[in-house]
């Protein structure tokens, strides 16, 4: 139920409203958590302040699609995270190309697995009220940490480019790296797809998803673009590459209800 479109400004101290009144009579807000010394950085808490009826609660399903995303999205990373272990730990993995590919990968979605850990524990406490006047409440919902990147010291890996390919003597392309890219399109599609989905969803609100998503199509359509520039310097046809075991079983472990076969293709999402 909306109850109005007129901002609220809490009682307290920290808070910086940092959006305007959408039709779910909320804003976003932030709470300053750490400043470092030496690179002086704020890391925020990312709140979302509510105008409930005093007799209601927050409909339930702004926090059940942050809590399905994660868990489905967290899931899925850790899966293109075990596909880019394998390739580095097998004998057959040589290409040094795919190699920084592969640990890019691992670097990048481990990081991002984490922040979506601290989404599915700031979304996972649940609302809580902090005022009330008249006949409406307010209710606060945590929904992740800004700036999680500076309190851990990440840097995005840099994936390779088709440079990396000009520039490295004999490149060629084995069996086991179609094994690898292959499937690891397929994953990245379905990672644009979930993206896709969350951001387009009217109950999904969360600005720090709304952002990794908005990186993951960014990010993860260059690579896919990467992938087809590698798969073209096979000599051969790679379709014809017959399937790796252990990384088709990764992916149905991550992808679950999106596999459909182990020899299926999955399309491009829309722009």
């Amino acid at each position: 139920m909306n109850i109005g479109t007129r901002p609220w400004f809490g009682a307290a101290t920290g808070l910086l409203l940092a959006a305007t009144w959408t039709g779910a009579a909320a804003a976003s807000s932030y709470e300053e958590e750490i400043e470092g010394d030496e690179h002086p950085h704020i890391v925020r808490l990312v709140r979302d302040l509510y105008v409930v009826p005093k007799d209601a609660g927050l409909d339930t399903r702004i926090a059940e699609v942050d809590l399905a995303f994660v868990e489905q999205m967290g899931r899925h990373h850790k899966g293109a995270v075990d596909m880019a272990e394998v390739y580095l730990a097998d004998p057959r993995g040589r290409n040094p190309v795919l190699r920084q590919l592969a640990q890019g990968i691992i670097a990048n979605q481990e990081f991002e697995i984490g922040v979506l850990q601290d989404v599915r524990d700031k979304v996972g406490a649940g609302p809580r009220r902090v005022a009330g006047f008249g006949d409406s409440t307010v209710v606060v919902l945590d929904r992740g940490t800004d700036g999680l990147e500076h309190a851990w010291r990440f840097r995005k890996a840099p994936p390779p480019s088709t440079a990396d390919i000009w520039l490295t003597p004999e490149f060629t392309v084995s069996d086991f790296d179609v094994q690898f890219v292959r499937p690891m399109m397929d994953h990245h599609k379905a990672a644009l797809r979930m993206a896709r989905d969350y951001n387009t969803d009217p109950f999904a609100s969360n600005l720090i998803l709304r952002r990794m998503n908005n990186d993951i199509v960014v990010d993860q359509r260059y690579e896919i673009g990467f992938i087809d520039e590698v798969l073209s310097r096979y000599p051969g046809d790679p379709e014809e590459v017959p399937d790796a075991p252990r990384m088709m079983e990764i992916m149905h472990e991550s992808m679950g209800d999106m596999m459909h076969g182990s020899g299926s293709r999955m399309e491009m999402p829309p722009h």
